[in-house]
């Protein structure tokens, strides 16, 4: 019915050979019945035509290999490898062997002669001293000297040295009820060397972490 009505009026000039005017319902020599029926057969082609989908684009590997798009990370103009830190310097809460754990602070030396306490010392002994605060700990320092013929003034050197380290401590809110100090002499030398290097080596207070100092008896200082 529709089918049949639409195609009596679409004729198109390419589908039959002759001089059949575009639209024209009159196709001579050919039946009423076989001319309606050849118009419904080409309205349904064409509306086919109409309704077909476009068709599937043909997959080239090659076009694909070309038009294929590459991810290039490109490092950032600004950014860099880690700057090491400065000879000498110890970046916060890292240790290393320049500036050692408080803790582990054994040693500090002495110019010969001399009871007084090197500004590089000062700094170790501020660290400590804030060790023994936060952790309630007693510590035990030991001064030494190098070898000196007047074993009396040896032993009076070693005592300064180490006195001089716990009135340090002490002026740095640490309890002198935690620190004994006391002096040695040139006993017990860390180099018998005879070079200026080797006697500077014993010129040294050195320092041993207690939990607790032994109690004194009744009358001592």
């Amino acid at each position: 019915g529709a089918v049949a009505q639409l195609g009596e009026r679409v004729v198109r000039n390419d589908e039959v050979s002759g001089s059949i005017p575009l639209g024209s319902t009159n196709l001579p020599g050919i039946a009423g019945s076989m001319r309606l029926h050849l118009f419904a057969l080409a309205a349904g082609l064409a509306l086919a035509g109409c309704d077909a989908p476009p068709p599937a684009p043909v997959s080239d590997p090659n076009l694909a290999a070309q038009t294929q798009t590459s991810v290039v990370t490109v490092p950032d103009a600004t950014s860099g490898p880690a700057a090491s830190p400065a000879p000498g310097t110890v970046e916060q809460g890292v240790s290393s062997a320049a500036q050692a754990p408080a803790k582990d602070l054994k040693v500090i030396q002495f110019a010969v002669g001399s009871d007084a306490i090197s500004d590089a010392a000062i700094s170790e002994l501020s660290r400590f001293g804030r060790y023994l605060t936060k952790f309630r700990k007693a510590v035990v320092l030991t001064g030494y000297t190098r070898y000196m013929p007047d074993l009396a003034a040896a032993k009076d050197l070693s005592t300064r040295r180490a006195q001089a380290v716990r009135r340090y401590l002490i002026l740095h809110d640490v309890s002198g009820a935690s620190i004994e100090a006391s002096g040695m002499g040139d006993v017990q030398p860390v180099d018998q060397g005879a070079s200026e290097v080797a006697m500077a080596r014993n010129d040294r207070v050195e320092f041993k972490l207690v939990n607790a100092l032994p109690a004194k008896p009744a009358g001592t200082p």
